[in-house]
């Protein structure tokens, strides 16, 4: 019976080989024909003669064949010594697989068997959009009136003109009518406008709204409750506090007279410096009171701002800093902009440039709660970031619908999409009702 065993039929080759080297290195001269024989002969196989001379007495033979004879042991022990590591290698290689496919055929069998010794369980739904399973974070703070969380992020998609779609807010105080107010920009952060509400789409957890309405804030004038939070940390000395002051006056000069203002300053420690006031000289006051110290404690002041603000109505916080997170205690990055979302409240954030900058921080901080990231590279273009952030609020659209699901306790996923110069620009947000 033919063995198919390769590592058997390996082994049988290399004795093959080895003995056939033994064969080739035990041989003796016949003294007399000069012959061949194998060393353990007393007697030459061919002539007959005494083989026991050839041990004491010195062999003649041709120089040729003598050099041949003394080089063919050596020649025959190198090819033999090749083939037994070549055969040894392979030997290993086979082996290792061997063992491979043994170990994978045992875990195999091993699931197998555990599958079969456990109950089945029921099948688990797929989980909503901006869920944790989907690389969405968790955590964060209970919505008024909520004992769930909410753990999607705000999202928003630019489209190949640059232009994007962003919802800020989502306000659910007057479920089933929900409002949305949300932005369209350009690439430069300006407001566009000229837009219908025949370029939108949106829809609840994939659902379309076939009904709702659009309008503007810049004509109807829906009330606004700002949360101005000021950084008043050491490297703010100087310029950059000066700037931020002229820059922070001018944002407040040019809100409505019904919009509603709270200010904050930061470094350490949190300050509420004025609760929401639609006294423009009062705000006015606080602002330029302010004086740097100490570090920055930005993800608790964030947490702090959007705690601070009113459940329901048009809402925003704007967040001024010129560094990174170096004295938040309470909160995290991640528990901060949870937060915010909880309360569905959009985080505008500018950001000085300086030594301590950390921009990939505050542009999550925005992009994850609605809103966007404006960069000054120097303290005199921080009125510049100002305007952009009030002419985005000012051009704010308001769609009004009926929700198309009962109150609940689940989080629900909103999505806004339009179709603007020739190309899809989309943005989502999550939402509870309280």
């Amino acid at each position: 019976m033919i063995d198919l065993n390769p590592t058997n039929r390996l082994l049988k080759t290399l004795q093959i080989f080895l003995n056939y080297a033994l064969i080739k290195i035990n041989y003796m001269l016949c003294p007399k024909c000069q012959l061949e024989n194998p060393s353990e002969n007393k007697f030459c196989n061919h002539c007959g003669a005494d083989l026991n001379l050839s041990k004491t007495v010195p062999v003649q033979s041709s120089p040729d064949y003598s050099e041949k004879n003394k080089k063919s042991p050596l020649i025959i022990g190198a090819v033999v010594l090749f083939l037994i590591l070549g055969i040894l290698s392979v030997y290993f290689v086979l082996n290792k697989s061997k063992e491979s496919i043994s170990s994978s055929v045992s875990d195999q069998q091993s699931q197998s068997v555990t599958d079969k010794a456990q109950p089945s369980s029921p099948e688990t739904p797929p989980p909503a959009s901006g869920s944790p399973s989907q690389g969405q974070p968790t955590g964060g703070t209970s919505l008024i009136g909520s004992s769930q969380k909410i753990s999607g992020v705000a999202m928003a998609m630019r489209n190949l003109a640059g232009m994007l779609v962003q919802i800020n807010q989502i306000d659910v105080c007057a479920f089933p009518l929900l409002k949305v107010y949300a932005t369209v920009t350009d690439k430069e952060g300006k407001s566009f406008t000229n837009i219908l509400q025949t370029d939108f789409t949106l829809n609840i957890d994939g659902q379309e709204i076939q009904e709702f309405t659009m309008s503007n804030m810049g004509s109807k004038r829906v009330p606004l409750s700002i949360a101005l939070v000021i950084d008043r940390s050491g490297s703010m000395e100087g310029e950059p506090m000066i700037k931020a002051k002229e820059a922070a006056v001018d944002f407040v000069n040019r809100l409505n007279s019904q919009d509603k203002i709270s200010l904050i300053q930061f470094d350490t420690e949190i300050e509420l410096l004025q609760s929401a006031t639609n006294d423009k000289a009062a705000i006015i006051e606080k602002i330029n009171s302010i004086t740097p110290r100490s570090d920055t404690a930005i993800y608790d002041v964030v947490h702090f701002s959007a705690q601070n603000l009113t459940a329901c109505g048009r809402k925003a916080i704007i967040l001024l800093t010129d560094g990174r997170d170096t004295a938040s205690k309470q909160y995290s990055l991640q528990e901060s902009i949870n937060q915010a979302n909880q309360v569905n409240v959009p985080v505008f954030v500018v950001g000085l440039k300086s030594y301590q900058f950390t921009p990939e921080i505050l542009k999550q901080i925005a992009e994850q709660t609605g809103a966007q990231y404006f960069e000054a590279p120097t303290p005199t273009e921080l009125s510049t970031m100002y305007q952009k952030i009030s002419g985005q609020l000012d051009g704010q659209h308001q769609f009004e619908f009926q929700a198309t699901h009962a109150k609940d306790t689940q989080e629900h996923r909103l999505r806004l999409k339009s179709n603007i110069l020739g190309s899809d620009t989309n943005s989502e947000k999550s939402y509870l009702i309280p």
